[in-house]
């Protein structure tokens, strides 16, 4: 009878000690995604933020890497991407014709918007109406813009042309920054007494005590950040969900505290 008893016990014990008991199995964790977004170093601070509110918010466990995309003219040897956020969606349908984006994935996610920026050194009135013309005054003696070969470049050159602000007199004040890191640099060392920069960089850039005056959008080509997935993803449905959250409210408001102002397409979801 002892001998039964004890043989009773040990079964017991083995019972309860098994692996295969519910009270000791775990369920198993879903895997964590990895997205790599890739974006111009200019929206590397704005798409950085949104990745981490995605995370916050995604169901899923998820890491997003922010990497900095550069090689625009050669975008086949670019790394694989899941994703990419362009300053320009004209250059998201060139890259969906030479089958770095699919295109059905391409939206537009975010604009953005030009300002002169005014070193406090300089005392001048501004017509309220034509804030632009305020730089033909003798004392902005230096105006500093992004290359016209890039977007804000580009936009801020037509902005100029568009009050016919463009004189020779003007154009030997330009001074042309290759980047908007350069041309923040340019008004921080006093090199250049007037900048025209888009909104977003004066979250970026230190610009203390300068002037911020907006510039009429009607002066120059829409200034459109546009997004869509890589055709080489490996994580396509993931990615797509990555650039839905940034056109939703929550992503918008990641955008605004950038800098930036409403997508059409979040503007259009509204009504």
């Amino acid at each position: 009878m002892r001998n039964t008893a004890l043989l009773i016990s040990m079964l017991g014990c083995a019972l309860f000690a098994s692996p295969s008991s519910p009270a000791q199995q775990e369920e198993p964790s879903s895997p964590e995604t990895q997205l790599t977004i890739a974006a111009p170093a200019e929206l590397n601070p704005a798409i950085t933020q949104l990745a981490r509110a995605f995370e916050q918010k995604s169901r899923q466990p998820v890491q997003v890497t922010v990497e900095h995309w550069e090689n625009r003219r050669s975008p086949t040897r670019t790394p694989v991407f899941d994703a990419l956020f362009v300053l320009d969606t004209n250059e998201l349908q060139r890259l969906a014709a030479s089958g770095t984006i699919t295109p059905n994935s391409i939206m537009e996610v975010a604009r953005d918007q030009l300002v002169i920026c005014i070193s406090p050194l300089v005392r001048v009135e501004f017509p309220p109406r034509s804030p632009l013309l305020g730089l033909k005054e003798k004392a902005v003696s230096r105006i500093a813009i992004p290359d016209p070969r890039t977007v804000y470049g580009r936009a801020a050159k037509q902005a100029l042309k568009s009050i016919k602000v463009y004189s020779p007199v003007i154009a030997e004040k330009l001074a042309v920054g290759k980047d908007l890191s350069d041309v923040a640099q340019l008004m921080e060392r006093g090199d250049a007494s007037a900048a025209l920069l888009p909104k977003s960089a004066l979250q970026t850039y230190s610009l203390r005590g300068t002037r911020v005056i907006p510039i009429a959008q009607s002066l120059y080509p829409p200034i459109r950040m546009g997004a869509g997935v890589t055709r080489r993803s490996k994580n396509k449905q993931e990615a797509m969900q990555f650039l839905r959250f940034a056109v939703s409210p929550d992503g918008q408001e990641v955008f605004r505290q950038s800098g930036f102002s409403e997508s059409k397409l979040a503007a259009t979801r509204k009504r």
